[in-house]
C-alpha cells in the first residue's frame, strides 16, 4: 500500500496565494499613493475653483460609466467555467458597445452637462472626456481572469505602471495648465497608458465573439449589479452631485463651485485608502469564498476570520481620519483647505463602515446571490434624501457627511440581515467586528478632545499618527485579533489525503 503525498502541492497553492496577495496589495498601495500624489501636486498649483470644475469631470465619468457596467469581469472570476476562451470573447464584445454607446452619448451631451454644473466654459472638456469609456471599453479582461488562479501580478503591474506615469507627468502638465485641464488630461493619458498596458500583459490574444448564451448569464448576472451601479453613483458621488449642481435645483441659490472644491478634497482624502483597502480584500475574498461554496463550515470560518480583519482596517481608519486626516490636508494640500478638517472626521467614520461591508458583499456574491448588494446598495442612497433637504435649507456642508454616515450604518445592518435571511449567516459574526469600530472612533475622538492645537501641523502630524498606532494596537492586543491568525485561516492549506493505492 501506498500513500500520495500531496504536501507539495498544497504549499505551492499556499505561496502562490500568499505572493498574489503581496503583489496585489503592494501594487494597490503604491497605486492609491500615486493618485494621491498626483491630486497633491495638482491642488497645489491650481485654486479650489478650479479642482471643483475637475470634479465635475469626474463626477460625469463615474455616472456614465456605473449605470451601464455589467460587472462582467467579477462574473469571470466567479463564474465555474470563466475561463472559458469563448466566455472572454463575449465579456470583451459587451465591454467594447458599452464603452463605445457611452462615448457617444456624453459627446452629445457635453454642453447640456456644462451647464447643467454652472460651468458652461467647460464644454471642451465634457466633449473631450467621451474618450474616457471608449478607451475602457477596450481594455483586455485577461488580467482579471488570471485572478480566478490568484495571478494578480499581471493586473497589478497594468494599473500601477499607469498611476505612476500619471504622477511622472503631473507637475510639468499642471504647470503648463494651471487650471482644471490639468486633472482632465493627466486622468486621459493615465487611461491610455492603463488599456495600453493590458494589452501588452497578457497570456491570451485580444478577441472579440457572441455567443447569446454567455450574453444572457452575463445580463442576468449583471443587472442587479447594474441597479447597484446607479446605487452606487448616488452614494460615492451623489453628495458631490448635489453640491454641484444645487444652483440648478434650487431657486434659492446653492453651492459655489468652491465648496465643490472643497468637499471633493475631502471625500477623496477619505475615500482612496478605502478603494485601496475594498479592491485588496474584495479581489482576495471573492476567489477564497467562491472556492469554498460547497463548503460551508469552511466557508463561514473565512467569512468570520475575514471581518475580524476588516475591523482592524476600519478601526484604523476611523480613528485616523478624526486624529490626522484634516492636519495633512492643510499640511499637504495647503491652507486654502483648512475648512475641510471637520469634514473629515465625519466621512472617515462612514468609510470605517464601508469596509465592515465588505464581508458581507463578498460572501453574498460568492453564494452567486447578488441581489443583497442590490437592496443594501438601495437603502444606503436613501440617505441622499438627508443631503437634499441639507442643500435645500443651505445648511453647512458637513451636515452632508453626517447623512452620509447614518447611511452607510444602515445599509451594513441591512445586508447582514439578508445575508441572514437568504443564506442563514449567523449576524453575531458582526458583533465584535462593529464594536471594534466603534470603540476606536470614540476613543480617538475622545483623545482627540484633549489636545491643543499650538504646535506647529508637523508636530500635531506626529502625535496624532502615534495616538491611532495606539488605538491599534490596543485593539489588536485585548480584542483576540490577529493579522497572522486571520491569514492564517483565510489562506490555511487543506490537508489532502488520496485514496489509498495497493
Amino acid at each position: 500500500m501506498e500513500n500520495v503525498d500531496v504536501s507539495a502541492t498544497g504549499i505551492q497553492k499556499t505561496s502562490g496565494i500568499l505572493s498574489g496577495s503581496i503583489s496585489l496589495s503592494l501594487g494597490t498601495a503604491i497605486g492609491a499613493a500615486c493618485q494621491f500624489l498626483r491630486t497633491m501636486i495638482v491642488a497645489r498649483i491650481i485654486t479650489r475653483e478650479d479642482f471643483g470644475i475637475a470634479a465635475t469631470f469626474a463626477l460625469t465619468a463615474a455616472l456614465f460609466d456605473m449605470i451601464s457596467n455589467m460587472n462582467t469581469e467579477k462574473l469571470l472570476i466567479q463564474a465555474r467555467d470563466g475561463d472559458n476562451p469563448e466566455f472572454q470573447k463575449s465579456a470583451q464584445t459587451l465591454e467594447v458597445i458599452r464603452g463605445t454607446a457611452i462615448a457617444v452619448i456624453l459627446l452629445i451631451l457635453a454642453g447640456p452637462v456644462a451647464q447643467w454644473f454652472s460651468v458652461p466654459q467647460a464644454k471642451w472638456g465634457f466633449q473631450l472626456l467621451a474618450l474616457l469609456p471608449l478607451l475602457r471599453g477596450l481594455r483586455h479582461f485577461d488580467l482579471q481572469r488570471l485572478q480566478r488562479q490568484m495571478q494578480f501580478k499581471p493586473y497589478v503591474i497594468a494599473d500601477t505602471g499607469a498611476q505612476i506615469f500619471s504622477v511622472i507627468i503631473a507637475w510639468p502638465v499642471a504647470a503648463h495648465c494651471p487650471d482644471y485641464a490639468a486633472m482632465l488630461y493627466l486622468l486621459l493619458a493615465q487611461e491610455v497608458f492603463r488599456c495600453i498596458g493590458s494589452h501588452l500583459i497578457r497570456k491570451r490574444p485580444y478577441r472579440w465573439g457572441w455567443q447569446t448564451e454567455y450574453l444572457q448569464r452575463i445580463i442576468s448576472f449583471g443587472w442587479p449589479l447594474l441597479l447597484n451601479g446607479i446605487f452606487m453613483f448616488l452614494i460615492f458621488q451623489g453628495d458631490k452631485f448635489i453640491i454641484g449642481s444645487s444652483a440648478q435645483l434650487f431657486k434659492s441659490g446653492g453651492y459655489s463651485v468652491g465648496e465643490l472644491g472643497l468637499y471633493s478634497m475631502a471625500f477623496l482624502v477619505t475615500s482612496q485608502p478605502v478603494a485601496m483597502i475594498s479592491r485588496v480584500t474584495s479581489s482576495l475574498m471573492l476567489p477564497s469564498f467562491s472556492a469554498s461554496q460547497e463548503q460551508r463550515g469552511q466557508l463561514l470560518d473565512k467569512y468570520q476570520k475575514a471581518f475580524h480583519g476588516l475591523s482592524i482596517l476600519s478601526g484604523l481608519m476611523a480613528s485616523g481620519c478624526i486624529l490626522i486626516g484634516g492636519l495633512l490636508v492643510i499640511l499637504l494640500m495647503g491652507e486654502h483647505y483648512r475648512n475641510a478638517m471637520v469634514l473629515i472626521g465625519w466621512l472617515g467614520m462612514m468609510q470605517s463602515l464601508r469596509i465592515l461591508r465588505d464581508a458581507p458583499t463578498m460572501v453574498t456574491i460568492a453564494l452567486g446571490d447578488t441581489r443583497c448588494t442590490a437592496v443594501a446598495t438601495g437603502i444606503r442612497a436613501t440617505a441622499l434624501i438627508g443631503a437634499i433637504i441639507v442643500a435645500a435649507l443651505q445648511m453647512p456642508l458637513v451636515w452632508i457627511a453626517i447623512c452620509g454616515l447614518i447611511g452607510e450604518a444602515t445599509a451594513l445592518a441591512s445586508i447582514l440581515i439578508l445575508a441572514r435571511i437568504r443564506h442563514a449567516i449567523p449576524l453575531w459574526f458582526a458583533t465584535a467586528p462593529v464594536a471594534v469600530t466603534i470603540a476606536a472612533a470614540g476613543l480617538a475622538e475622545t483623545l482627540r478632545s484633549f489636545i491643543h492645537h499650538e504646535q506647529s501641523l508637523m508636530i500635531n502630524t506626529g502625535i496624532y499618527g502615534c495616538i491611532a498606532v495606539g488605538i491599534i494596537l490596543f485593539v489588536c492586543r485585548f480584542g483576540g485579533i490577529s493579522f497572522q491568525s486571520i491569514a492564517a485561516r483565510l489562506f490555511r492549506r487543506q490537508n489532502v489525503v488520496s485514496p489509498q493505492q495497493e
